[in-house]
């Protein structure tokens, strides 16, 4: 069973998700057979459409078999085992969570990934803050990296540790254009790579390391400013884009009709649109 990529984009910064350099990667050790697949992908998947990017949510591609292997078949669908979580041996009772790709196995979350870019896309729309073709590029792209980073947790279910900042990395290489005014790609870049922030570091007062009183929105802030040139309007609006992006990107934790349409709903949006930088 092979390891997943969550060790290699552990405290990488927004700059790097951006630039989306392989020689990192490397230095990293990230294995070179999944550093080569992953530049296939990303080669194989640019410049196509959204609704090829909400089925590739789904799709067992060649890194996602490097990672959990070939899987097989079970009531007529590939099933797929998820490692254990960084290589730990699973607790007694603890089993590794099996299911197709996209499976996401916990209390926050019974919708499958393709299932949760529908609903966060018309959770958006209903919103208003982002117009409709950013608001289906954060949907479909925030949780890419979900695919490559799944694992058993210590508790049975499924976990996507740094999942935020392996799918920054992935979305700069599909939406970055060679000679481009690139400020709009930046942008949805920063909001994916920080989408997890206001759940886990920004509601924190101190490092939990060390126990130093610590600031970590403000701490972002300047990281967004220095990514954006020293712009300090641009910096603190991704802030802003990132807390109502956050209020949208809702799991589902009981059967609800509601959003059982709201999904569909989203479906429904990107059956509607092609070009994914239209």
């Amino acid at each position: 069973m092979g390891r997943n990529l969550t060790q290699y984009f552990r405290n990488m910064s927004l700059k790097d998700a951006w630039e989306g350099d392989f020689g990192l990667l490397f230095k990293l050790g990230m294995p070179k057979e999944q550093i080569y697949k992953l530049m296939h992908e990303l080669d194989r998947i640019k410049d196509k459409s959204l609704d090829f990017y909400l089925d590739y949510l789904r799709e067992p591609d060649s890194l996602f078999r490097s990672i959990y292997g070939d899987g097989y078949i079970s009531e007529g669908r590939k099933v797929y085992t998820y490692p254990f979580v960084e290589g730990k041996t699973i607790p007694d009772g603890i089993r590794e969570v099996v299911g197709p790709v996209g499976t996401q196995t916990s209390i926050w979350h019974r919708e499958t990934l393709r299932e949760h870019a529908c609903l966060v896309a018309a959770n958006l729309c209903n919103q208003g803050h982002f117009d409709k073709a950013d608001a289906l590029l954060l949907a479909v792209l925030h949780d890419i990296g979900k695919k490559y980073t799944a694992a058993t947790n210590n508790k049975g279910g499924v976990c996507f540790y740094n999942h935020a900042e392996l799918s920054a990395f992935i979305a700069g290489h599909l939406l970055r254009k060679p000679d481009a005014d690139n400020s709009r790609a930046k942008r949805l870049v920063a909001i994916i790579y920080g989408h997890m922030q206001p759940l886990t570091l920004w509601n924190q007062d101190t490092n939990w390391k060390t126990g130093e009183p610590v600031d970590y929105k403000v701490r972002f802030l300047k990281e967004a400013l220095s990514f954006f040139g020293e712009d300090y309007g641009l910096a603190s609006e991704t802030v802003t884009d990132i807390d109502l992006f956050k209020k949208c990107d809702e799991g589902v934790e009981k059967d609800d009709p509601n959003i059982a349409r709201r999904i569909k709903d989203g479906r429904c949006l990107f059956a509607s649109s092609t070009n994914p930088l239209a």
